[in-house]
């Protein structure tokens, strides 16, 4: 999962505004959604791993 929750957060707030009539604000998240899905894809690899290797320990925690 890593850094790639926070994409699915965006996801969850930009339909709250198309729901909720607010279109400008639901075109500004789409746009920063694309901005953190460039940012994460630029992350160094070995940062990459160690948020993954740390998700799956907090999934143990809670298996």
């Amino acid at each position: 999962m890593g850094k790639h929750w926070i994409i699915e957060v965006l996801g969850d707030l930009r339909i709250f505004a198309d729901a909720n009539d607010l279109p400008c604000l639901a075109r500004r998240l789409e746009e920063v959604a694309q901005g953190a899905e460039e940012e994460i894809a630029r992350a160094a690899p070995a940062e990459t791993e160690a948020d993954d290797t740390a998700d799956r320990g907090l999934l143990r925690s809670f298996g």
